[in-house]
Formats: C-alpha cells, sequence, structure tokens
C-alpha cells in the first residue's frame, strides 16, 4: 500500500536477472582487418565498400549515417555536402571536376553530424590525416567523394552510401550487407587470428573498432568522450575486456608501488547515543567496543 514493491516479487525479479544470459558485446573489428580488406580485393565495389568502413571507422559513425537501414532514424545520414577538406587551415573544394591530387594533400577531414543520438545538433569532428597508406581518412574520404562527383547524377545532397555501377544505376550499401560482407571477412581471415567469431558481428561494428582502437592506443578517457562525443561513459560498455591488448601493462603498475603505509587503527570507546557524546554522561558503555583510526572525528 506504501507503493514499495513487495519482497516476494523483488526477490522474483531478481532470480529472473541471475537466469538471464550474460549481455553479448559487439565485436570489434580491428584495424588491420579493415586493411587487408581493401587491399585483399580487386572488385571495385568491394574496394569501394572497404573504403566506406575506414572513413567511417575515425568518425564513429552509426550504421544509419553511413549506411542504407530501413525504417526511420533520427541521426541524419551524411552526404557529400557534409565532408570538408583543409589545407593548413584552408578549405579544399570539392565540387565537380576536382581532381583526386587535390583533396589527397589535405591534412584534415572535417565530417559535419547534423543530429546525434543524444540530440546533439550540428557537430562538426575534424581529424587528422595518417601516416598509413592504407588506413588514412583523408585518402578514404577522398575516394569516397571522388567515385560519387564523378557521376552525372550526383549532387551536393547525395548520400555517401550510394555507389554507382558500369551502366550508372545506383546499388547503395546497405546495413545486411555490411554485416555480411564483415563476417565474411572475419571467416576469411579465421577467427584464431583476430579471436571472434562471424556470428559476434554485429550492426554496430565500427563504435566498438572505434572505442577499442582509442582505448589501446592509450587515449585518455576524457579524450575518448570528445573525440567521440560521449556524453557520459557509455563508450564503456563498447570495450571488450577480454581482448588480450586491454590489460597491456597493468601487471606492471600493479608492483609499481610494491610496498606503502597503512593507517593503524585504534581501539575506541563508541557512545552509545549523541547526549552521552556531548553531555560527558558517565555510564560505563560495556560491549561497545569499535575500530576507528586515530583521525575520525570523535577524537
Amino acid at each position: 500500500m506504501d507503493g514499495s514493491m513487495s519482497p516476494a516479487l523483488t526477490q522474483m525479479l531478481k532470480g529472473y536477472c541471475v537466469a538471464d544470459p550474460p549481455t553479448k558485446q559487439q565485436a570489434a573489428i580491428p584495424p588491420s582487418i579493415l586493411k587487408e580488406a581493401y587491399t585483399s580485393t580487386t572488385s571495385s565495389r568491394e574496394k569501394q565498400h572497404a573504403t566506406l568502413l575506414i572513413g567511417a571507422f575515425f568518425y564513429r559513425c552509426w550504421s544509419c549515417e553511413y549506411l542504407q537501414v530501413n525504417g526511420i532514424r533520427k541521426m541524419m545520414m551524411i552526404t557529400v555536402l557534409d565532408i570538408q577538406f583543409f589545407k593548413n587551415n584552408r578549405e579544399i573544394n570539392h565540387e565537380k571536376g576536382t581532381q583526386t591530387r587535390v583533396l589527397m594533400v589535405a591534412n584534415v577531414v572535417m565530417v559535419t553530424f547534423w543530429l546525434q543520438k543524444n540530440d546533439e545538433k550540428y557537430t562538426k569532428i575534424p581529424m587528422h590525416r595518417t601516416s598509413c597508406p592504407t588506413l588514412c581518412l583523408v585518402k578514404a574520404w577522398t575516394r569516397i567523394i571522388f567515385h560519387l562527383c564523378q557521376q552525372k547524377f550526383s549532387h551536393d545532397r547525395t548520400l555517401v552510401f550510394a555507389y554507382w555501377q558500369n551502366d550508372q544505376s545506383m546499388k547503395p550499401f546497405a546495413v545486411e550487407e555490411t554485416v555480411k560482407y564483415l563476417q565474411q571477412l572475419v571467416q576469411k581471415f579465421g577467427s584464431g587470428r583476430i579471436g571472434i567469431l562471424p556470428e559476434d558481428i554485429g550492426t554496430h561494428p565500427i563504435q566498438s573498432s572505434f572505442a577499442m582502437a582509442l582505448i589501446l592506443g592509450g587515449t585518455p578517457v576524457f579524450e575518448v568522450m570528445l573525440v567521440g562525443w560521449w556524453a557520459s561513459d557509455a563508450f564503456i560498455r563498447y570495450i571488450q575486456s577480454q581482448v588480450l591488448d586491454f590489460s597491456k601493462g597493468i601487471s606492471d603498475k600493479m608492483i609499481k608501488n610494491n610496498n606503502y603505509f597503512c593507517v593503524p587503527q585504534q581501539e575506541v570507546l563508541w557512545p552509545r547515543c549523541w547526549d552521552e557524546l556531548h553531555l560527558g554522561n558517565s555510564i560505563t558503555l560495556r560491549n561497545k567496543w569499535c575500530i576507528q583510526p586515530h583521525f575520525h572525528i570523535y577524537g
């Protein structure tokens, strides 16, 4: 009657929680898999697919932002207009007819996200180019933009998941195709190499890969939250503690300070009530001994 849940119902629900299977984490795709996915194929569509995944990887894109999904989503999809290239703090225009060599010299690519899952609007995320010739966001987004802009039907609002075939027809990259594609890559390179099975791949592998790459790279938590625009520590659910490299160096830190001093404890007489503490009551307190440190507030 007081509005609280009955003890019997509480215990029953607790039992259901205990009986539930553990939460299955989204498997993280190592960047080396994305690299080999691009270098090991000769198919133009698969190359463009791998390029799109590499570009999305550096910006922690949700699947509905760079892939075609069914139904209505809250986040807005990335278009050609949302991609900006910069060289020495100056923007490089990527209109139709722009050569790839012009964009390839950029050192920063900025992606604008108009609406995020956490209701943030008009978020601009700049990322600098890498030294890797394959896993480079500048090269990846240059190939994506060049492929989209060279078609006569493309415009500023063309979605980045569009793929123009030889007959000028558009066949987009869908989320279902991407999941199957990643599962095939995992099966191809072998679960013994990366420790995950094809069925471990879900619809959000990019978020897991993004978070894992930053943490394993030694990025502080606050930088992970800023770069990944996480408003809280929600990204921790994407971290897989089972990864062997995750605990690298932890054991050395545990023995770094192998000797320390514990604050000594002493036995004090604990007052039975507030009056005995402040009024100086001389009543003998039997069997009321407790352990308190020297600096406790009762002196």
